[in-house]
């Protein structure tokens, strides 16, 4: 069974990816213990990565009938839920994750992305103070995270807080800048000239 989920692994982190073939060595992996949480977490992430977002929720739902308390196997059901829009499923899961994390002592990057992603969910449904405060909390977690950064300057400028997303935008090209990601950076700049900031 490691070598198939090996194998699986080696296919899904190939540059690029060969997920038909990392989807075949889960699914013989799983022929061989169905109920692996960490196997369906896989084969979960190969589905969602080709978008068949149904199969992967299905894998994420067994797993998390095996194992209840996997943070990661929550956050992957956000993911697939916010992918399809449906913001409250996506909110509950990126909220059991951080909960499960907070009592674990989870990964703070997996907790940032929970974070970031209910964020995202919350946005989506206009609630802009509550995506205000989760980007803060990953940040909190996830220092000078570009990405976030940038995100949280949208929330403020959504928010008519322009000088506070004029910093965290140019807090993020100047981590760009700095990175060497001249494309990035221009793609900020670029956003912030359409936002008036």
């Amino acid at each position: 069974m490691i070598a198939l989920i090996l194998k699986g692994n080696i296919n899904a982190y190939n540059n690029p990816a060969d997920w038909d073939s990392a989807i075949a060595a889960y699914t013989e992996a799983l022929d061989v213990n169905p109920a692996d949480p960490d196997v369906l977490n896989n084969r979960c992430g190969a589905y969602y990565s080709t978008q068949q977002l149904d199969l992967a929720l299905e894998d994420c739902d067994l797993g998390l009938q095996t194992n209840p308390r996997s943070d990661e196997l929550y956050v992957a059901c956000g993911n697939i839920h916010l992918n399809q829009e449906r913001y409250d499923s996506a909110i509950r899961d990126y909220s059991r994750a951080i909960e499960l994390g907070d009592e674990v002592g989870g990964d703070p990057r997996r907790q940032a992305n929970a974070y970031s992603n209910r964020a995202s969910a919350l946005f989506s449904l206009q609630d802009t103070g509550g995506a205000l405060g989760d980007l803060n909390k990953a940040l909190e977690l996830k220092p000078n995270d570009v990405p976030n950064l940038s995100k949280r300057g949208l929330v403020k400028a959504a928010l008519q807080d322009n000088e506070g997303a004029r910093t965290d935008q140019r807090k993020a090209t100047d981590i760009y800048i700095q990175e060497g990601r001249t494309d990035s950076h221009q793609n900020v700049i670029s956003m912030m000239q359409q936002l008036g900031l």
